[in-house]
């Protein structure tokens, strides 16, 4: 039977039969991604090279530069908004995750969802380049555990993934006018609802369906974040099914 989540800061909190790790615990693998991250875009932004040297690059993997398919992660080929709204959604949403699921969960929504998505990338958008789609195996990994334990919906990060996967639909369809539109109009109808009282597990219902709709118009509209947010849902349908815990 799941019970009501038992809310106290650095205290051991429980949603149905799953542990999750005190608020007070320090989120390592969050920190480490984000740093490594700001450190190779920082990098990028002094020495162009940089970019050119760890981005998608289909003839250069096929030339045998095998860390294409990771390094991507890493860097940024879209300009400072791309930049900025990866970094806060990393520490936004990671540190969340990493509270919920533990580290190496974490790890493996972020870096399994990553690569998934970054192989179909050589096929939908051979030569970007972006966190975000590692960071969206994140986000499908708290979708599903909403969608289960109902707790914690109302949290910034909630707020960041309406405004996220409304934005990319947006400029999916319609580009960055579109983009702008959709993430204000979405992110500003959630965040009235997270604050008006009341049970929450309609709102993390709400969030989840919103997300996973999301990411099945995502993958139709061959937006490489679709296919991340599907395989971090399904890798955390995974992780939190008893019989695999």
């Amino acid at each position: 039977m799941e019970s009501k989540a038992r809310d106290a800061v650095g205290q051991r909190e429980v949603f149905g039969s799953v542990p999750l790790a005190s608020a007070a615990r320090f989120p390592i693998a969050t920190t480490i991604v984000l740093g490594i991250t700001v450190v190779a875009t920082g990098l990028q932004m002094l020495y162009p090279g940089v970019l050119a040297a760890l981005r998608r690059n289909p003839d250069a993997l096929r030339a045998g530069e095998w860390w294409r398919m990771a390094t991507p992660l890493f860097v940024h080929s879209d300009g400072w908004v791309q930049i900025i709204t990866n970094l806060i959604g990393i520490a936004v949403v990671g540190s969340l995750v990493e509270r919920l699921i533990g580290s190496l969960r974490w790890l493996a929504l972020y870096f399994i969802s990553g690569l998934v998505a970054e192989a179909i990338s050589y096929a939908w958008e051979p030569y970007g380049a972006g966190a975000s789609i590692a960071l969206c195996g994140l986000i499908g990994g708290l979708l599903i555990w909403l969608w289960k334990y109902y707790q914690p919906v109302r949290t910034w990060a909630s707020l960041y993934v309406v405004y996220l996967i409304a934005g990319l639909i947006g400029y999916a369809v319609g580009g960055f006018t579109a983009d702008i539109i959709l993430a204000v109009s979405f992110g500003s109808l959630f965040g009235f609802l997270l604050r008006r009282p009341g049970p929450d597990r309609p709102l993390a219902r709400m969030l989840a369906l919103f997300g996973l709709v999301g990411a099945g118009v995502l993958t139709l509209l061959r937006d490489n974040h679709g296919p991340a947010l599907l395989a971090g849902a399904g890798l955390a349908t995974l992780m939190l099914n008893d019989r695999w815990r």
